[in-house]
């Protein structure tokens, strides 16, 4: 009986307990939106911070970015902490006699000012305050220091405090009756401190035990409009004020459509967090981002900079941060900002025991484009070591419009003209370079000949070449030149090698009559069933219904048909219109020169399209080319049953990519080995949006590129992947 109302009483529970799951997960839900909602502002978002070196050197390197459409002018103010800044403002009650009054309305403007900080703001009494280990900007409109926090400061104020004390009685305190009596006030919130610029002025206290105090000097009843008080106050109390604050750096932002903010700061060796302050062009603050930055277990020196395609030389040390007794497998990760560019390389293997490190070096030149790249040092786990940054320099040549017999070019640096300079040029067929000067941009130099000559060019270090066309005249001069002298010399040559007269024979062929040829009428249904009959050898393994051709393949499948003893006489042209037409009768969809069965009538009544029959062709199509490629290379694969793909004995999957919503499937489904593509194209464009959506889903497939456990083909090239694992 016992076990029987146990059981009961379980099932009872269940219910209630599966309630509980759903709410924790749609709080997560909810709380996961409104995170990363707060990384935008408008068209403007902020990714990620970290320390790095450059150079061998320190520096915070801030990943943000903007939309297209945000082309308005912005000032990046990044501030650097030694611990973590105040994330909360407290405005503090009592019975003040500045001001009681108008509490309620300052409260509420206050709220409104702190819109930008994404904070909330606090009402507490004084005499409930406690000293916390968090900073906080407390917000004291009393008009006269209370007595009670003269009293217990340090049992009230926490040392990361920034107290905002709006009051004109520097040596007097206020009475816990309201009244006000001379002295008690401690000399050092007398003092003089630092200015404040602020439109409120004011003084920057420093107290012994590490808070600090800015005394604006006025009360609340002072200001007539409590906006225009709380609007510059919380500003400056947030961005400017607190304790921790060791430097501020302001950025002026262009109009790129993604950057990474690259700073040093001054007299600050490892900051603890940054905070971003968005301003617009007038200096108004819009948003604020904090970041934290952590702590790194290694050391990474390499060059500040390297010229595309040219060596860069590295040396790393790492320390025990993580596990000591694991086996780590390194390697240095090198991606762009935006991570449309990625590359890796192994460094070696080795466990970090305590009071020792792992040594190691190496070099990387596999640098694709220009640019600022990042360099991380990670093992297996994904965990970061060490990070650097290298500014990858690009040098292009660009040629200018000649002037007579003299060529002209400009040399671009990072897509910038070099102005001034000595540049090495050399001819094709020249051994001797010939030293040229850069004036104002434009390289200038004579060439013989005519043509199209090879000209060679070092800038810097580098050799770039590029072709030039010479000219000569064109195609009438060059005929009149090179063609009168062969006429003529074909001339002589005849005369003296003439042979002599001797009979001519002639064979003379009769001309045959055309074929009588039969005419042979087949309709649409009977056409679609020689389609789909023939069709099976090229379609491994699909089902009825699943097939796709091309042009050349229909004429061949009809030239093996047989009308009596005659074959059909099939054009490839004949065959395509034949194709077209089944097309124009909806019998068949097409996708570029692929064509496969339409869907039936009334699956398309029931919400089928033109554009999803190309989509299913275009998959169709995209697996059919995967199918050859695989056959090829010694593997055989088959169509995965009830999805998308082929799959090999071994479980590895190769998966069409589907260009509508196909990102946002991934995101959330199953990962195949290898991700097929149409184009070159459609790759790109595919990187472009991974990088820049957020969330587990986007990450989880950044991932698995970076570790190699998702690979990227075009159907033309899938035979490169087959050996993968």
């Amino acid at each position: 009986m016992d076990y029987a109302r146990k059981e009961r009483q379980a099932r009872a529970g269940r219910p209630v307990l599966f309630g509980l799951v759903l709410a924790l997960l749609l709080f997560a839900h909810l709380t996961a939106a409104a995170n990363s909602s707060l990384g935008e502002y408008g068209g403007v978002w902020f990714r990620d911070a970290r320390l790095l070196t450059i150079g061998g050197q320190g520096a915070v390197w801030v990943w943000m970015g903007r939309s297209p459409a945000d082309t308005a002018p912005h000032v990046l103010e990044v501030g650097f902490y030694n611990g973590t800044p105040a994330k909360q403002a407290v405005l503090l009650d009592g019975p003040w006699a500045g001001g009681r009054e108008r509490m309620g309305d300052f409260a509420q403007a206050l709220k409104s000012a702190l819109a930008p900080a994404g904070w909330r703001l606090g009402v507490q009494n004084l005499s409930t305050l406690t000293a916390s280990p968090d900073g906080r900007v407390l917000i004291l409109p009393a008009g006269a220091w209370p007595r009670a926090l003269m009293e217990r400061w340090n049992e009230t104020v926490g040392p990361r405090d920034l107290v905002v004390y709006l009051g004109a009685l520097d040596d007097q305190v206020l009475q816990e009756d309201g009244g006000v009596r001379l002295g008690g006030v401690d000399a050092e919130l007398r003092a003089d401190g630092q200015e404040v610029d602020s439109p409120l002025g004011g003084r920057l206290l420093q107290t012994a035990h590490g808070s600090r105090v800015w005394r604006i000097g006025h009360t609340l009843n002072e200001y007539e409009n409590l906006d225009a008080l709380a609007g510059p106050l919380m500003e400056r109390a947030v961005t400017a004020l607190e304790p921790g604050l060791e430097s501020r750096t302001p950025v002026n932002w262009g109009a790129r459509e993604q950057s990474a903010v690259v700073m040093r700061p001054q007299g600050v060796t490892r900051p603890a967090q940054v905070r971003l302050v968005l301003r617009d062009a007038q200096g108004n603050w819009q948003r604020v981002w904090d970041a934290y930055l952590p702590a790194q277990s290694g050391e990474l020196d390499g060059p500040a900079q390297v010229n595309l395609g040219g060596p860069a030389a590295f040396q790393v040390r790492l320390q025990p941060g993580y596990s000591q007794t694991e086996r780590l497998r390194y390697r240095a990760v090198f991606v762009m900002p935006n991570q449309s560019a990625y590359g890796e390389q192994e460094l070696g293997e080795g466990s970090l025991q305590p009071g020792g490190a792992w040594l190691g070096s190496f070099t990387y030149r596999n640098w694709s484009v220009g640019g600022d790249w990042r360099v991380d040092v990670r093992d297996q786990f994904e965990r970061t070591y060490a990070a650097a940054l290298v500014h990858v320099v690009e040098y292009r040549l660009q040629p200018l419009p000649a002037s007579g017999s003299v060529q002209r070019l400009s040399i671009l640096r990072d897509g910038q003209v070099m102005q001034e300079g000595t540049v090495r040029l050399r001819l094709a067929g020249h051994a001797d370079w010939s030293e040229v000067s850069v004036h104002n941009g434009v390289v200038s130099f004579a060439a013989e000949g005519e043509g199209a000559q090879a000209v060679q060019v070092e800038a810097e270090g580098v050799t770039l070449q590029y072709t030039t066309d010479l000219g000569g005249g064109g195609p009438w001069a060059a005929a009149w030149r090179w063609g009168l002298p062969a006429l003529l010399l074909a001339g002589i040559l005849y005369l003296v090698l003439k042979p002599k007269s001797r009979a001519v024979y002639r064979i003379r062929l009769l001309e045959q009559p055309p074929a009588q040829g039969r005419t042979v009428r087949l309709g649409a249904a009977q056409w679609m069933d020689l389609l789909q009959a023939g069709s099976k050898p090229w379609n491994g393994g699909r089902a009825e219904g699943e097939w796709v051709l091309r042009a050349e393949e229909a004429a061949e499948l009809m030239q093996r048909q047989r009308v009596g003893q005659q074959p059909l006489v099939v054009s490839l042209e004949a065959a395509q219109e034949l194709l077209d037409e089944l097309v124009r009768r909806g019998r068949l969809a097409k996708w570029r020169e692929w064509y496969g069965p339409a869907e039936k009538e009334e699956k398309r009544a029931k919400g089928g399209s033109g554009d999803a029959q190309e989509t299913a062709i275009r998959r169709r199509a995209l697996e059919r080319q995967l199918h050859d490629r695989l056959v090829e290379a010694g593997i055989r694969a088959r169509p995965v049953r009830g999805g998308n793909g082929l799959e090999d004995a071994q479980g590895r999957r190769w998966q069409a990519y589907e260009p509508h919503g196909g990102l946002a499937a991934l995101e959330h489904g199953r990962l195949a080995h290898a991700l097929v593509f149409a184009d070159a194209a459609e790759q790109k464009a595919f990187m472009e949006e991974l990088g820049r959506r957020e969330g587990a889903g986007a990450e989880r497939i950044r991932l698995s590129l970076r570790t190699g456990r998702l690979k990227l083909v075009k159907a033309s090239d899938a035979i490169e992947t087959a050996g993968m694992t």
